[in-house]
């Protein structure tokens, strides 16, 4: 009985290459690694939200403060344009017709023999965990041609050629291990109230929880601190805020 093997849903399904009569893998293993573009740069930028020095306006009960990492990548994301299928050894099959599915859309770039680029998926199978069913683009000409099993040296081709896309995968966002809230709470008389509030794995640790008064300078503008944060205080009532952050926590 033919296989079908639908590769927008490859990780839920198991070939069974071992046994059953099926050939060996015979040749030297196709090689496929994650391609990093290193003409990219990768690192962590820190995004501050709202931007040191910016004129903001918040209401009570709203954030004044936050920042982020921002974890560049160098890898690339492949999309396929449409649909195509190839024949396998022993009557195997795949099929790529549901080339619009999030699992198929959000492959990564292989490399094939170095060169040639590749979109790979998993398949789960006992005797080799870490068997592959790759579509590659042999000719380097922007369309997937053959498909291969990344275990051996055997490509198949495929029944139309199919036509994909690359983009640099985003940017991971992630906070600090330790993230800092700056709430805004309001005026009595000629004080403003922040709340300072540090959370570590997005839990609230109610020991580091201060409730500050600030009294506001009746010449002029205002700055207040916490930790290394600072902050201008332009204008201030029981609704908003407008404010300036001159200064990064320490």
């Amino acid at each position: 009985m033919r296989k079908i093997i639908n590769l927008a849903v490859i990780t839920a399904i198991s070939l069974g290459l071992s046994g059953c009569g099926r050939e060996p893998l015979p040749g030297i293993p196709i090689q496929t690694v994650v391609y990093h573009d290193k003409t990219k740069s990768t690192g962590i930028n820190i995004i501050r939200i709202p931007k040191i020095n910016s004129l903001n306006t918040a209401e009570v009960g709203e954030n004044l403060y936050s920042k982020f990492n921002e974890n560049l990548q160098n890898t690339y994301i492949v999309s396929m344009s449409g649909g195509t299928k190839a024949m396998l050894s022993n009557n195997d099959y795949i099929n790529t017709f549901n080339a619009t599915s999030q699992e198929l859309k959000n492959r990564r770039l292989f490399k094939w023999e170095k060169t040639k680029n590749a979109a790979c998926f998993p398949i789960s199978v006992a005797s080799d965990p870490n068997l592959a069913i790759c579509t590659i683009d042999i000719n380097n000409n922007g369309y997937f041609s053959v498909a291969a099993y990344n275990s051996r040296d055997k490509t198949y081709p495929l029944s139309n050629n199919v036509s994909y896309s690359l983009k640099l995968s985003p940017p991971i966002i992630s906070e600090d291990s330790f993230k800092y809230i700056a709430l805004y709470q309001g005026k009595i008389g000629n004080k403003i109230k922040i709340s300072f509030r540090e959370f570590h794995k997005d839990m609230s640790r109610p020991s580091f929880t201060q409730d500050i008064d600030y009294e506001l300078n009746k010449n002029g503008n205002t700055i207040i601190g916490f930790k290394g944060l600072r902050i201008e205080i332009l204008k201030a009532t029981n609704i908003d805020i407008t404010y300036r952050v001159i200064q990064d926590y320490k």
